[in-house]
């Protein structure tokens, strides 16, 4: 249809079933309106809707190799934006991506160095937009080569010190070669052992392989030394305890033609040999032994030193004493404490206290004579002894007066009077009455105390006058 519909003449109307939003072939129902006789019937038009250009924004067209690489799908997208005639940006989404090597399909991740070319094709929800372009190249460069290498010296029969290769980042193979300084053939540093090198000073050097993803090449030669030999060895001395066997001190690993002197120092610093040296001849404690030895072919004089611990022994078992028996009024102190026992003392706790008569049982402490050498912290130094506490001798009474009463009254009514403390007197019948004139009467004597003194042999009943 080559003119204009006018809207006065038709109506358009949606054809179902048929495109009018996406870019391409659309279709629209045309009808003539009523009211009017100009144009008549109805008809399904076709026209054309045009793709919007789209243009492909690229932030970046490669990056330098690394260990740990890894472009996915997410990383890849981050490379491009897309956006439409207006600058407005276009969903990413609505691309799919693929990645294709010298021609050759890609799965990612990408993790290797190389020219890649990433390609965006559209989905259907995409075909509304015309790429100015659809691909892009991303190289990911090999890393360059860029390394040295470094070398402790170190003392021959000694440990061996490693190479270093510094400042290289690639995935290349390394190998390290050696040569003495002034030389001119490189020798491949493998099983280099403690006496491999002689004493003298050499060159070292890395060769790395290239590979896909690095450069290789070699590095300059790093210098070190091989110096003369020292006593490469330690003093073997193992801690002992107090009257035991007494180990021998010696050099570790054993190396021969030595001459060695030994010599031990303790607490105080004092040097002195050892010689003759019995499991009581040093107090328990720490100490130095000392080994001083002379030059040799191979090695320096050299003076080595390394500690050791005379150890406490087991404390002796404690033989705990008896103790001799006292009398009540006497002191602990008056109690021997007897004991074969030769390794310590024993003493009452409190030697002031003053027991009850029978058998009681009071602490006694013990006092190591050797707790230096002897170990005690785990050992009880203190125990109940028993000891056994006679009843001393009852006072003598002091038998009382009796005061006068009067005739009709009964002894109840005489009053007895005594200096005696130590118990209390009574009437052995008060209900008599006794008749006028001097009458003796029994009294009857309580002592207070009859547990820490004996009455057994004492007459606790005596005839007392009263007038």
């Amino acid at each position: 249809m080559g003119c204009e519909l006018s809207s006065d003449y038709w109506a358009f109307a949606i054809a179902e079933g048929e495109n009018d939003v996406n870019a391409g072939d659309a279709y629209v129902w045309v009808t003539a309106r009523q009211g009017q006789s100009d144009v008549t019937g109805e008809a399904l038009l076709a026209y054309k809707i045009a793709q919007q250009p789209a243009f492909l924004n690229v932030s970046s067209t490669g990056c330098v190799w690394s260990k740990g690489l890894e472009l996915d799908e997410n990383a890849l997208r981050g490379l491009f934006a897309v956006a439409d005639s207006n600058g407005g940006a276009v969903p990413g989404d609505l691309y799919e991506i693929s990645v294709t090597k010298s021609g050759t399909a890609v799965e990612l991740p990408i993790a290797n160095a190389g020219a890649y070319v990433i390609e965006l094709t559209a989905t259907e929800t995409a075909l509304n937009y015309a790429l100015d372009k659809a691909q892009f190249t991303y190289t990911i460069s090999r890393l360059p080569f860029g390394a040295s290498v470094s070398m402790a010296g170190y003392v021959y029969g000694g440990t061996v010190s490693e190479p270093r290769l510094n400042g290289y980042a690639g995935d290349g193979e390394v190998v390290f070669l050696y040569r003495a300084e002034g030389a001119t053939e490189w020798t491949e540093w493998k099983d280099v052992a403690a006496d491999t090198l002689i004493p003298g000073d050499y060159e070292l050097m890395a060769r790395v392989s290239e590979t896909t993803n690095a450069l290789g090449g070699d590095t300059q030669p790093a210098k070190f030394s091989v110096s003369q030999a020292e006593l490469g060895v330690s003093i073997s001395m193992p801690d002992y305890t107090y009257g035991g066997e007494v180990p021998t001190p010696a050099l570790t690993p054993e190396t021969s033609g030595l001459s060695v002197t030994w010599k031990y120092a303790g607490e105080d610093g004092a040097e002195k040999p050892w010689q003759n040296i019995t499991g009581t001849t040093l107090v328990a404690g720490g100490y130095t032994i000392i080994a001083e030895t002379v030059n040799s072919v191979i090695y320096e004089e050299a003076r080595l030193t390394a500690s050791f611990t005379v150890l406490k022994a087991t404390a002796p078992e404690i033989q705990w004493p008896a103790a001799s028996g006292i009398t009540y009024g006497q002191t602990l102190a008056d109690s021997t404490l007897t004991s074969a026992d030769t390794n310590g003392t024993f003493a009452w706790k409190d030697a002031s206290v003053v027991p009850e008569a029978g058998t009681r049982s009071f602490a006694v402490v013990y006092t190591p004579k050797d707790a230096n050498n002897y170990d005690y912290t785990s050992v009880t130094l203190e125990k109940a002894v028993a000891v056994e506490v006679t009843k001393a001798g009852a006072p003598e009474i002091e038998w009382p007066t009796a005061s006068g009463i009067t005739y009709g009254q009964t002894l109840a009514d005489s009053a007895l009077t005594s200096a005696d403390t130590n118990g209390t007197f009574a009437w052995k019948d008060a209900s008599i009455a006794p008749t006028a004139g001097t009458h003796s009467y029994a009294v009857v004597y309580t002592p207070k105390d009859t547990n820490n003194y004996d009455y057994t042999s004492v007459t606790l009943e005596k005839a007392v006058a009263v007038e």
